[in-house]
């Protein structure tokens, strides 16, 4: 956030105050050179008009028909056509009135006037007036690049000045941690500043309140559902233990039995996910130890199914970390491992700092890899096969990985298995040897 307005807003602001700049000193200029253009041109019809009539009034007093020459001007006398073919080629043809002629070198002004019978040409070398308006357009075009130049800077810096508070605020709200007061956020700021830092705090506090909201319903719902989800398990162990129990009731206790296990699992995956994987404190875990009570569970399951269960992990392997957190991505990456296995392995290995848990079951397309670890999603292979799932199972994995560093990776093959893998990402001395 803090970098967004250091950069993105600053540079904007600069970049639009320099355009401002150019635009009003760029129009300026244009009007300056089109007022200097018009004056220049004004100068020389004036000069062009005094020398016509000095020429006039040396034609009324009898003048010769040679031209008169004078400077940047030469007046031309012909009064029939055997003094126009005297002429220059380029004021032959040209009827009375004024006239731009191009000679090659430059532009002439030529003013022709017909009087008695006679033609009088006067033509004008405007190249001095060409190239002050020629210098006069670079030094306004040199002007502009200067200013812009100029704006630039003086915008870049007027910008920072401007938006120094606004990202002063930010950095202080960025450095801000949960549920913590800064009495120094809204010192030595500007008015409007100061009610931004105090929406901010208003928002942090409606925001820390609803989280306070929201983890202790958590918390009151998992207490109220589990007491009685014990109750209920503990009087299913009771009852299979009962030898007297008829076979068909005995089916139905252990239904009730696996239904409230399964509750269990998503209160407790549900209370993960409203934690956001704040398990406790980091600790010496054993990896061989974590991952068989992980496999405890499913023991019948993988008998039935006829699964083989293999396990490369040495007896002393060994990460510094939080144990819970272990032990649910261990136990839902197995569990998935077990639900999608219908015959042949799996295997959990532990090789330097990364655990990998492989099966060989339905697989995963490739397409719905990307979205594995999103909440209630379900790979569409999976779906259409009808087993039981709320697809949070692999999204706590997520949450965890993503809440303690550790690194994810997934590689499946349609119809051929799935190999997933967790990289505890720690400093070597926390990791004992994994072989």
């Amino acid at each position: 956030m803090a970098t967004a307005l250091r950069y993105t807003l600053k540079r904007r602001f600069a970049l639009h105050l320099a355009a401002f700049g150019i635009l009003c000193v760029g129009a300026l200029s244009v009007t300056l050179y089109l007022v200097t253009h018009r004056q220049e041109s004004a100068l020389i019809d004036r000069i062009v008009d005094d020398r016509m009539g000095a020429l006039v009034e040396e034609f009324a007093a009898g003048g010769a028909h040679l031209p008169r020459r004078g400077q940047n001007a030469s007046g031309y006398i012909a009064r029939g056509p055997a003094d126009r073919e005297g002429l220059p080629p380029r004021l032959r043809d040209l009827a009375p009135g004024k006239h731009a002629v191009w000679t090659g070198d430059g532009l002439d002004y030529v003013l022709v006037r017909e009087t008695e019978g006679a033609r009088l040409y006067v033509a004008y070398d405007a190249a001095n007036h060409e190239q002050r308006l020629a210098a006069f357009r670079w030094s306004l075009l040199a002007g502009l690049a200067a200013v812009a130049v100029a704006a630039a800077a003086l915008g870049s810096w007027w910008a920072g000045v401007l938006i120094r508070q606004v990202a002063d605020l930010a950095q202080r709200v960025d450095s801000l941690q949960p549920g913590a007061r800064d009495t120094k956020l809204t010192a030595n700021l500007d008015e409007e500043i100061v009610r931004l830092a105090a929406a901010f705090d208003r928002y942090q506090s409606r925001m820390i309140q609803m989280v306070e909201r929201e983890r202790e319903f958590s918390s009151n719902v998992g207490h109220e559902l589990r007491t009685p989800l014990t109750l209920i398990q503990t009087s299913c162990e009771l009852l299979m233990e009962d030898a007297n129990l008829a076979q068909r009731s005995r089916r139905h206790v252990a239904r009730i039995a696996n239904a409230a296990d399964h509750m269990n699992d998503s209160i407790k995956s549900f209370l993960v996910l409203a934690r956001e994987g704040d398990l406790g404190d980091n600790e010496r875990v054993s990896v061989r130890e974590c991952v068989l009570e992980s496999l405890e569970p499913f023991r019948e399951a993988l008998k039935q199914k006829g699964v083989e269960v293999r396990l490369e992990i040495g007896e002393h392997a060994a990460i510094h970390a939080n144990r819970e957190a272990f032990f649910i991505v261990a136990g839902n990456l197995i569990k998935n491992a077990v639900k999608y296995t219908d015959a042949g392995v799996i295997a959990v290995r532990y090789v330097g700092n990364q655990l990998y848990v492989e099966d060989t079951g339905c697989g995963i397309p490739a397409s719905d890899i990307p979205n594995i670890f999103l909440r209630f999603y379900r790979a569409r292979a999976v779906s259409e096969s009808g087993r039981e799932g709320l697809g949070l199972g692999l999204a706590i994995v997520g949450r965890i990985c993503e809440h303690y560093g550790w690194a994810l990776g997934v590689q499946s093959a349609l119809g051929q298995g799935t190999t997933v893998s967790v990289e505890f990402i720690r400093p070597g001395h926390l990791f004992e040897a994994g072989r």
